[in-house]
């Protein structure tokens, strides 16, 4: 009967000796997204670490993109790294291994301020966004007043001529005033037209004309100013098989103006005509280029 009992507990020993070990210890994280949803942070969290989510109403509409970037981090580091500043929260469950997410308490919060540029002078029609909750415009002395419910919301104010602004909340019951930096050189760019000769308003200006930017000359890549032009701009012809004897041009520009004259088209660089080859310029050296295209070219 001993000998029976001793079998039956070095038995049992055996088997507790054999069951498998797991590690209570969480694997740490490494995770760089920019820009993404949050559901899709917690996918890749579910996939490394096992830990499942759920949550509560239509949070992941409501959730902000997330852009975040860590190395061998814990899930609560990570966790928090994603959910600040979030209209959402969440509850970690380490021992079921679930994430819970659920929607920030609303609380009612008014803010009031006024919006002014840098000479100090209101700004109307600007437009206020509490991120994540609500809007309004601000009234022709700068003035505006919102009502939010997300206490972690940030305010975004945006006006045609100025410079976009993001800040935080002001403190509950405290006025704000917000200043915007004007964009007068973006403007000044956008209504002048380079002609080579002057300058001219675009409303003023009664030509056809192509303009093409640094950005766009910079497409192609070539050694010559008009390769990198070519098929960039309507109603420019580059002739490639031209017989030099017969009094054409390289480039032709809404068809041929003359018969006998000098076919080749004025080209202008930072106010003098340029009489050398177009070849011969650099195009690391130039801005931008502007085409103008009929009679009002004269």
């Amino acid at each position: 009967m001993r000998s029976n009992r001793l079998a039956v507990f070095l038995l049992i020993a055996c088997l507790l000796n054999c069951r498998p070990s797991y590690s209570q210890t969480d694997p740490l994280i490494t995770l760089s997204e920019k820009d993404v949803p949050l559901q899709k942070v917690l996918d890749e969290i579910h996939t490394k670490t096992g830990y499942a989510y759920f949550g509560e109403g239509d949070w992941p509409k409501i959730a902000h993109k997330v852009s975040i970037s860590v190395r061998n981090a814990s899930i609560r580091k990570v966790l928090d790294t994603c959910f600040f500043d979030q209209p959402v929260l969440y509850e970690l469950d380490e021992k079921e291994r679930f994430i819970f997410v659920r929607l920030r308490p609303k609380e009612e919060r008014k803010v009031h301020g006024w919006i002014v540029d840098e000479n100090r002078d209101p700004v109307g029609g600007a437009s206020i966004v509490a991120r994540g909750d609500v809007s309004g415009v601000s009234n022709d002395d700068g003035e505006f007043e919102l009502s939010t419910h997300f206490s972690d919301s940030k305010l975004s104010v945006s006006s045609i001529g100025y410079e976009p602004q993001e800040l935080p909340l002001p403190p509950s019951g405290k006025d704000i005033t917000i200043t915007l930096r004007s964009r007068t050189k973006a403007l000044i760019e956008a209504v002048v037209l380079h002609t080579g000769y002057q300058d001219v308003k675009r409303k003023a200006s009664t030509g056809s004309f192509d303009e093409v930017d640094n950005d766009l000359l910079n497409r192609r890549v070539s050694t010559n100013v008009l390769d990198r032009i070519d098929g960039v701009t309507s109603g420019v012809l580059f002739n490639k098989n031209i017989v030099t004897s017969a009094n054409q041009s390289a480039i032709t520009i809404r068809g041929r103006s003359t018969i006998y004259a000098n076919p080749n088209p004025l080209i202008v660089v930072d106010n003098f005509p340029y009489p050398g080859d177009i070849n011969n310029i650099n195009p690391a050296d130039v801005e931008s280029i502007t085409v103008l295209k009929d009679a009002a070219a004269a």
